[in-house]
């Protein structure tokens, strides 16, 4: 698990008491590592939905031209994808390691597989 530095943590005024910024610098960079949580999220979403032009950086499944929507139904919607997941020291929420994807391409990299279904296809 990723240390905190008290003293930069602080002086972010992060929403979420949760959020931090750790004491790791992110590879390549001069900066720490930033992990955030719920209210603190959706700023850098919005940041990378704009650098990214709302459109899938994959390209596993599509070729990444459609402008996908910022919010809605999770398989229609645009993704906020890390480039190095996990759940450990790597899943920092820097601008480096993020990038946008959509539903299908997200699956595909983190090979996951829903376990539900939409509505209309279980007749709800």
């Amino acid at each position: 698990m990723p240390k905190a530095d008290k003293q930069l943590t602080d002086a972010a005024n992060f929403e979420d008491d949760r959020s931090f910024i750790g004491q790791r610098i992110h590879p390549g960079t001069d900066h720490n590592c930033r992990y955030l949580r719920g209210d603190d999220v959706k700023p850098m979403r919005q940041a990378i939905y704009a650098r990214d032009g709302g459109r899938c950086t994959l390209k596993l499944k599509c070729d990444g031209s459609r402008v996908l929507p910022f919010d809605g139904e999770v398989w229609e919607r645009w993704h906020l994808e890390h480039e190095i997941g996990g759940l450990g020291l790597q899943r920092c929420f820097c601008e480096e390691n993020l990038r946008g994807a959509c539903f299908s391409c997200h699956q595909i990299k983190d090979g996951r597989q829903p376990c539900w279904t939409n509505r209309a296809e279980r007749g709800a």
